[in-house]
C-alpha cells in the first residue's frame, strides 16, 4: 500500500504545536477575506491509495484522515448553528495528457485552450471540478462524496474517510493524482424536507471554489498513469508518457504592459495572457536610461505554479539541469553552457542554477535574439518533467503605436481591418502586418492579407505607404500582427509590436452580446443608480461593489475612483438569443467572472483539463481601451478569477501612458467585446458589443449605468459635457504631401452627433463638409481627399446633439491644425533642437526646449492621448527659437496629467526619488513645424517631435 502525506501550506502561529505525524497542515476557519490569520484554525490530512496507476472502470479504494486541531469545529458552528455532517469530495485530476502536456482545470492569465489565432482562452473550476456545489456544469473522472456525523465541537478531532473510488469506464490516458477536499454541510431546511448547503473549512461557501483563501484540500502523490485510448482513438501507453511543462523565460521584466516569452515548441499549446493587452513580442532594453548595461535573468518559469500553490507539483528542487545556448541577430552562436539545478529561485516560481551565464546575460548588440533553454526536473518520487525550448525576443528600445483599431474590437461583416497607423517616437520605420480571417473561427479557412512598407517621416503608415486592407466578408475572428522596426542615426534599433483580435459578426446575428445587470436590492436593471461606491474604513467598514460592463450595447458605466482599489469593473459578457431574450434575470451570473458561455466537450470532462474533447466552443473578448493604452484585454469561458480591473490604485502593467492612480475623474473608455457561440455539430454564431465608461470622483457615492446622453459627464479637461470627441488627425499629425486623408471622429458616449468640419488649405482655399455620427459605433468619417500643398492645415469642428454642443478636450476656439510636408531638399539642415536623444527631466521644473530655424516661426501643437495641451507658435530670433512648457501648469488645466500620488496625497516633488516613477507616465507629444530656407532660396516645411514618457524626453533623429 502507498501511504502519502498529503503536500499542504499553512501559517503557523507561536501557539500551535504541529502534530508528528502531521508535518505539514492547512489553514481553517479565519482566512476568510478581511481575516487575521493569526485567528485561523488547523488541520491536517494523509491519504492512502493502495493502487500505483489507474484504468476505466475500476474501484479504488480509498482512505483518508482528516485532523481538525482545537477550535476549528466549534468557530465554524458558530458561523452556522445548523451545521450536521463532516464531508470529503474525492476527485481526480489530468495533470497531464496522453502526449505529457500539462493542464490544470482553470486557467488564469495563460491557457491550454487557444482561439484560432492562438489567444488563451481562461476559464475553468477554481477549485475541485464537480457540478454538485457550483455552476460549473462539468465533472472529472472520479467524483465521490462522503459525509460523516460532525464529531463533537470541542477538541481536537480525527476524522477518517473511506471510499471505494469509482473510476469513469472511458478514462481518458494522462497522468492522474487524487484531490481530496474537505468542508462541513448544513441542513437549512428540516429533516423531512431537507435543504442542504456545503462549505469548505474557511465556511466558503460551495465547498470547492477557493478565490481568495488557500482552500481546503489536498493531492495524492506520486502522479498515477492512466493508459487507454485518446479522443482520436488511438493507444496510449502511460508508461511511455514523458510529462512535459511549459517553462518561460524574461517573466517580470515588463515589456510595455506584459512580460514572459513563450518557448516555440509550446505555442501551439500554450499562451500567456496577463489581461491589460494582448501578450505580444517581447521588447526589452539593452542599456538602462541611466547608462549603465542591463543584465537579464533566463533561467525559467513555471506559469502553471504562480497561482495556487498547493496546486503545484511536490519537485525535489536539488534535481535536474538546464542548458542555455544563445543565437546573436547576427547569426552567430554562443557555446552551449549547462548546469545543474540547485534549488528554487527567490525571485521566480521556477529552479535556478546559480550560474552567471544564466543569471546576469547581458546582450552585447540590438536585435531579434533567439535563446534556447532546455531541461528537466525531478519531483519527490523521481518522476522526470521536461521543459523548454527556442525563445526569439528583441533587445531593442520600445517603439509605441496609435490606430484606430482596438484590440477586441467586434467588426460587422463588410468592414475592412487596417487604419492608418501613426508610431511614437514618429521614425520612418518599415512596417509589416499579418491580417487574418477565420471564418467560422476554422484556421482551416483562413485568409490572411500582408503588408509591407515604409512609414512616412512623421511615422504614419496607411495605404499610401502600403497597407493593405483585409476584407472582413465573413462571420469568425480576426487577428493581426503588427512589426514596425527603425535603426536611428545613432545605430539604436527601436522596435514596435501589437496585436488586434477579435469578433467578426453577421448583420442579422441570431445572438446579443450583453454586459450585466445592475442588482439593485433585489431588482435587477439594465440602467440604474445603486447610490453606493466602493470604500474602505476598515476591516468593520467597507464596500466593494464590481459592476460588468452595461446590460446594453451603447451604455454608460460610472465608476467612482476612491484611490484604494474597491470600485472595480468586470468585463465581462452573456450572449442571449434574438428570438427568445430571458425574461428573467439568471442569478446565477451575479457571481464575478461568470458568464453563460462554456465550452463543451464530448464526455462531459472539464474542457480546460480535457481540452482535446472540446467539441463546441463558446466564449467572449472583452477589453476596455483609454486614450493612448489599454486597461483590460481577456478572452474567457464560463467562470474566470478576478477578470475585473480596480480604479484606483492601478497601475495597468506599467504601460507607457499609465500611472499608480489608475483610473481618474477626466478618463474616458471604449468598452468592447464579442461573442463566439457555438452549438455541437453547428457553426458558431457570432456577436459583437460596445458602450462606454467614464470615471466619478470620490464621495459621488453613487455607481451606476446610464443611457448615452442622458446627463453630463467629466472630460479629460475636467469640464462636463454629454459627450467628447477624439479625432484621428490630431493636433501636430504630420503627412507627406500627395497623401489621401479622411477625417475620422470618435464620440463617446456613443450618439448620433451632427458633425460639420471645415478644412482651411494653405492657400487658404475652405472646404466644408456634414453628416451624422453612427450611434451603433461612436464614429464618424468624412470623405477622403489629397492634401495637395504642403504647409499648415486649419481645420474647426461643430459637434450638436438634441442642443448639446461637444469638442475636442482642449481644442482652442480657433480649431486646431495638423501638417504637410514636401521634400527636402539633400543636405538640407532645416529645424534643429538643442536637445539630447535622451534626457530626464524633473516635473517639478519647466520643460525647456531651444532649438534652430531659418525660418521667422516655429509651430508647435502639444497633446495627450485623450487632450490637447497646447497649439500656437513662436518666434525665431538670430536663426534661434525656445518652448517652455510647466508641468504644473499642464496638471493645472488638464487634471488626467498625473503629478499627484493620489493614495498618499504627495505631489511629484515631495515623493521619494525612488517612488517618483510610479506616480506618472504620462505621455506628452510636442510636435514642431517651420517653414525653413537652403542657402541658395529654396523653401521647404520641416518636421520634429518630442515625446515625454513620463519623466523620460526622447527626440529621436530618423537614420
Amino acid at each position: 500500500m502507498l501511504t502519502v502525506l498529503l503536500a499542504l501550506s499553512g501559517c503557523a502561529t507561536t501557539e500551535y504545536k504541529p502534530d508528528p505525524r502531521y508535518p505539514i497542515h492547512g489553514n481553517a476557519l479565519g482566512l476568510e477575506w478581511g481575516e487575521p490569520t493569526k485567528d485561523a484554525g488547523k488541520w491536517a490530512a494523509k491519504i492512502s491509495v493502495p493502487v500505483s496507476s489507474l484504468q476505466g472502470g475500476q474501484s479504488v479504494p480509498v482512505a483518508v484522515e482528516l485532523k481538525l486541531e482545537h477550535g476549528v469545529l466549534a468557530a465554524l458552528h458558530q458561523r452556522n448553528g445548523r451545521l450536521d455532517r463532516i464531508v470529503m469530495l474525492l476527485t481526480a485530476e489530468r495533470l497531464f495528457d496522453g502526449e505529457g502536456r500539462q493542464h490544470r482545470g482553470t486557467d488564469e492569465g495563460m491557457s491550454t485552450v487557444l482561439t484560432p489565432s492562438g489567444l488563451p482562452i481562461e476559464g475553468g473550476s477554481q477549485g475541485a471540478i464537480t457540478s454538485r456545489f457550483n455552476t460549473y456544469p462539468f465533472r472529472t473522472p472520479v467524483d465521490e462524496l462522503v459525509e460523516l456525523p460532525l464529531p463533537p465541537l470541542s477538541g481536537a478531532q480525527t476524522v477518517r474517510f473511506a471510499v471505494n473510488a469509482k473510476v469513469m469506464p472511458a478514462l481518458p490516458p494522462g497522468l492522474y493524482r487524487l484531490r481530496a477536499s474537505f468542508g462541513v454541510r448544513a441542513n437549512h431546511g428540516t429533516p423531512a424536507k431537507p435543504r442542504h448547503a456545503y462549505f469548505d473549512l474557511h465556511y466558503a461557501g460551495g465547498m470547492t471554489r477557493h478565490t481568495f483563501h488557500e482552500g481546503s484540500y489536498a493531492f495524492s502523490s506520486p502522479l498515477l498513469p492512466a493508459s487507454g485510448k485518446d479522443a482520436n482513438g488511438k493507444p496510449v501507453d502511460a508508461g511511455r508518457i514523458q510529462a512535459r511543462i511549459p517553462w518561460t523565460i524574461l517573466n517580470g521584466y515588463n515589456s510595455n504592459g506584459y512580460s514572459g516569452v513563450v518557448a516555440d515548441e509550446d505555442s501551439r499549446h500554450f499562451a500567456l495572457g496577463q489581461r491589460n493587452l494582448i501578450h505580444d513580442e517581447v521588447i526589452l532594453p539593452r542599456v538602462h536610461p541611466k547608462g549603465y548595461k542591463i543584465a537579464y535573468n533566463l533561467e525559467p518559469s513555471f506559469p502553471f505554479e504562480s497561482y495556487y500553490p498547493k496546486d503545484n507539483i511536490d519537485w525535489n528542487w536539488r534535481s535536474g539541469e538546464m542548458t542555455l545556448e544563445i543565437t546573436n541577430p547576427d547569426g552567430s552562436r554562443s557555446s552551449p553552457v549547462t548546469a545543474a539545478i540547485i534549488g528554487k529561485s527567490p525571485h521566480r516560481h521556477g529552479p535556478t542554477t546559480g550560474n552567471k551565464e544564466f543569471t546576469s546575460w547581458q546582450p552585447k548588440s540590438d536585435g531579434l535574439y533567439t535563446v534556447r533553454v532546455k531541461g528537466w526536473m525531478a519531483d519527490k518520487s523521481g518522476r522526470r518533467y521536461e521543459g523548454g525550448g527556442s525563445y526569439r525576443f528583441w533587445i531593442a528600445r520600445r517603439m509605441t503605436m496609435a490606430t484606430a483599431t482596438f484590440p477586441g474590437a467586434a467588426y460587422q461583416v463588410g468592414y475592412q481591418y487596417g487604419r492608418d497607423i501613426g508610431f511614437s517616437p514618429p521614425l520612418p520605420a518599415k512596417v509589416s502586418i499579418s491580417a487574418t480571417l477565420y471564418p467560422d473561427s476554422d484556421p482551416r479557412k483562413a485568409k490572411t492579407v500582408r503588408s509591407t512598407g515604409t512609414a512616412n517621416a512623421g511615422g504614419v503608415f496607411g495605404v499610401a505607404q502600403g497597407m493593405k486592407m483585409l476584407p472582413l466578408d465573413a462571420p469568425g475572428e480576426y487577428h493581426a500582427r503588427i512589426l514596425a522596426t527603425h535603426t536611428d542615426s545613432n545605430g539604436e534599433l527601436w522596435v514596435c509590436a501589437m496585436r488586434h483580435a477579435g469578433v467578426v459578426y453577421p448583420e442579422n446575428s441570431r445572438i446579443v452580446a450583453r454586459g450585466k445587470k445592475l442588482r439593485i436590492g433585489n431588482t435587477y436593471l439594465a440602467r440604474g443608480e445603486t447610490r453606493i461606491e466602493g470604500y474602505n474604513n476598515g476591516p468593520a467598514d467597507s464596500k466593494m461593489p464590481h459592476l460588468a460592463f452595461p446590460f446594453n450595447a451603447g451604455d454608460v458605466l460610472l465608476m467612482a475612483s476612491e484611490n484604494q482599489g474597491y470600485n472595480k469593473i468586470e468585463p465581462v459578457l452573456i450572449a442571449e438569443n434574438k428570438a427568445a431574450p430571458a425574461g428573467k434575470w439568471d442569478g446565477k451570473l451575479d457571481d464575478i467572472g461568470t458568464t453563460n458561455l462554456a465550452l463543451q466537450t464530448s464526455n462531459g470532462l472539464s474542457p480546460h483539463m480535457f481540452p482535446e474533447y472540446i467539441i463546441a466552443r463558446q466564449y467572449y473578448y472583452g477589453a476596455a481601451a483609454r486614450p493612448g493604452f489599454m486597461a483590460r484585454f481577456l478572452v474567457a469561458d464560463s467562470s474566470t478569477r478576478a477578470p475585473y480591473w480596480p480604479t484606483s490604485p492601478n497601475d495597468f502593467g506599467m504601460q507607457a501612458g499609465s500611472s499608480h492612480n489608475g483610473d481618474q475623474p477626466g478618463d474616458l473608455y471604449r468598452f468592447l467585446g464579442g461573442i463566439v457561440r457555438q452549438e455541437a455539430g453547428m457553426p458558431p454564431d457570432y456577436a459583437g458589443y460596445m458602450s462606454s465608461g467614464a470615471i466619478l470622483p470620490r464621495g459621488t457615492n453613487n455607481n451606476r449605468v446610464i443611457a448615452p446622453g442622458s446627463e453630463d459627464i467629466i472630460g479629460p479637461k475636467g469640464q462636463q459635457a454629454r459627450f467628447f470627441l477624439t479625432p484621428s488627425f490630431r493636433p501636430g499629425m504630420a503627412y507627406l504631401q500627395g497623401a489621401t486623408w479622411r477625417p475620422v471622429l470618435q464620440i463617446d458616449p456613443m450618439l448620433p452627433v451632427k458633425i460639420t468640419l471645415t478644412l482651411t488649405a494653405p492657400d487658404g482655399s475652405i472646404q466644408t463638409e456634414s453628416g451624422i455620427a453612427s450611434a451603433t459605433d461612436g464614429t464618424w468619417a468624412g470623405r477622403v481627399r489629397q492634401l495637395q500643398q504642403s504647409g499648415i492645415y486649419h481645420y474647426r469642428i461643430s459637434a450638436n446633439w438634441e442642443g448639446h454642443s461637444g469638442t475636442i478636450p482642449g481644442l482652442p476656439a480657433n480649431g486646431g491644425e495638423f501638417y504637410v510636408m514636401g521634400t527636402r531638399p539633400p543636405g538640407a539642415k532645416g529645424l534643429r533642437l538643442d536637445q539630447p536623444k535622451e534626457a530626464v527631466f524633473s516635473l517639478a521644473d519647466k520643460l525647456r526646449f531651444k532649438g534652430q530655424s531659418s525660418a521667422t516661426r516655429v509651430h508647435y501643437a502639444l497633446i495627450m492621448p485623450g487632450a490637447v495641451i497646447a497649439q500656437g507658435s513662436v518666434p525665431v530670433v538670430n536663426g534661434k527659437f525656445e518652448l517652455a512648457f510647466d508641468p504644473a501648469e499642464i496638471n493645472r488645466t488638464t487634471p488626467i496629467y498625473d503629478l499627484t500620488n493620489r493614495v498618499s496625497g504627495e505631489s511629484w516633488g515631495e515623493q521619494e526619488p525612488k517612488n517618483q516613477w510610479k506616480t506618472t507616465r504620462k505621455i506628452l507629444h510636442l510636435s514642431l513645424f517651420s517653414k525653413e530656407r537652403t542657402p541658395d532660396g529654396s523653401v521647404f516645411w520641416d518636421f520634429h517631435r518630442v515625446i515625454t514618457r513620463g519623466t523620460t524626453v526622447l527626440s529621436v533623429e530618423a537614420k
